[in-house]
């Protein structure tokens, strides 16, 4: 490689080595990126050349070709299922809650890095570039067995809503769930479902066999779509054409009424309701109710959470957590460190579990036995928080006022409004998919450019 300086800043010429083999710089824009130092194509002096420039503010996410198919985030590895991402009683009624919109600040560190020609990751992305003054330099050694590749996108995301208008049952949107080019969005009226990525939807209500058009969360593995509504769990094996719902009327076992939340690993069904937690190991057929006689916080469970052989169920009550197949809970409280006892939803990740209360984002990394907890002293929109998805150590926060998003493990977060293209600034629920984030929002849909 060639060193040489430009008007722009210092470059690298031509060619850069990956595996003994010369990368050329033939396409503008294009990206390579080995433990964060990220080398662009462009053009200076009417030369295709690579330029090494400074770690920017950055999400890394898992690349994923446009026509593969996301079954599951994958930290789930054999696991099935979603954060509930439930409704809490006394937040399904709200008038247009006014949230004052925060400014996004994020100021690049700019330092120029020799990487030597073993450097062989590849980024599926284009970074804006970088001015590198030439007075600070850093050495890094990369190791050519790394050959990781990862998209990376600058903060802050921008959004384009989806409405009623696109087909959704209502823009109030509770819960979305994606698979693929597959959406799953849940509101006060119906199930919403896309096949073409969240441009258009058809509504599912209770003509297809909902047990009420109150949804409140939705799993999906293969062709058949778990639905927490109102007025029941609602199964369909046909993708979410039809559906067969299951009471404490029809015989499936007590606790399944109106459900909150629902989580699924192979035939082992976890229902989160208004009167504890419902365990079916039949598919659906036969539920076991789980109460505070078990060790639940409160019979109120809001969500729930499944990582190996230990269960998470958020409740009102605190963070309920067992360790044998739901038989017995051990409950954490603001005395383990939660922001609050009112626990919304919740998340695991390995021994990491992220955990939304009305008072903050509380995460531990000890598999929920202490917590640390975040608020909007850490960059959060809001202290209370209503969902949290988490992916390659970027956390997702839905907030009361607005999506907060954490580049360095939830430490601190840049707060996105309708400044950014949200529908509103009350986010209920945060869902990502390859590099795509979708916001479900008070007034729609919000789907990342």
């Amino acid at each position: 490689m060639v060193c040489a300086t430009t008007p722009s800043g210092k470059i690298w010429y031509s060619t850069i080595a990956a595996r003994g083999k010369s990368v050329a710089c033939t396409k503008s824009g294009a990206v390579r990126k080995k433990k964060g130092i990220v080398w662009v194509c462009g053009v200076a002096k009417g030369k295709k050349t690579w330029r090494a420039t400074a770690p920017l503010p950055e999400i890394v996410t898992q690349a994923a070709a446009s026509t593969e198919q996301v079954q599951a985030p994958e930290r789930l590895s054999t696991e099935v299922g979603t954060p509930s991402n439930p409704v809490v009683a006394d937040n399904n009624v709200l008038s247009n809650p006014a949230i004052a919109d925060e400014p996004l600040v994020t100021t690049p560190t700019t330092v120029e890095t020799t990487v030597p020609q073993s450097s062989t990751s590849t980024v599926a992305s284009t970074v804006p570039e970088t001015t590198v003054p030439a007075t600070s330099t850093t050495s890094t050694t990369v190791a050519a067995t790394s050959t990781t590749t990862t998209t990376v996108v600058a903060l802050p995301i921008s959004f384009t809503n989806r409405t009623t208008a696109n087909g959704l049952g209502m823009n109030r949107v509770i819960a979305v769930y994606v698979v693929g080019s597959t959406v799953y969005v849940t509101t006060g009226s119906g199930l919403s479902i896309s096949t073409d990525g969240g441009t258009t939807f058809t509504n599912r209500t209770t003509a297809d066999g909902l047990g009420t058009n109150i949804v409140n969360g939705v799993l999906a593995t293969g062709s058949t779509v778990y639905v927490a509504t109102t007025g029941g769990l609602s199964i369909s094996t046909d993708g979410g054409t039809t559906f067969t719902n299951r009471t404490i009327a029809s015989g499936s076992g007590s606790g399944i009424s109106g459900v909150n939340g629902v989580y699924v690993v192979g035939s082992t069904i976890y229902a989160a309701t208004g009167t504890g937690l419902a365990i079916s190991i039949d598919g659906g057929t036969t539920f076991t109710n789980r109460t505070t006689t078990n060790g639940l916080g409160s019979n109120i469970v809001n969500g729930v959470y499944v990582v190996g052989s230990t269960i998470y169920a958020a409740t009102t009550g605190g963070l309920s957590i067992s360790t044998d197949g739901g038989t017995t809970f051990t409950n954490r409280t603001t005395a383990n460190g939660l922001g609050r006892n009112n626990v919304v939803g919740v998340l695991g990740s390995g021994s990491t579990v992220y955990v939304a209360t009305t008072g903050g984002l509380s995460i531990s990394t000890d598999g929920g036995t202490t917590f640390t907890n975040r608020t909007t002293a850490n960059g959060l929109g809001s202290d209370s928080v209503y969902g949290v998805f988490e992916s390659e150590s970027v956390v997702y926060t839905a907030t009361f006022g607005g999506l907060s998003i954490s580049i360095d493990g939830g430490t601190t977060f840049t707060n996105h409004t309708t400044a950014n293209g949200l529908g509103h600034n009350f986010v209920r629920s945060v869902f990502v998919s390859g590099s795509k984030v979708y916001a479900g929002t008070y007034s729609g849909l919000s789907i990342s450019d």
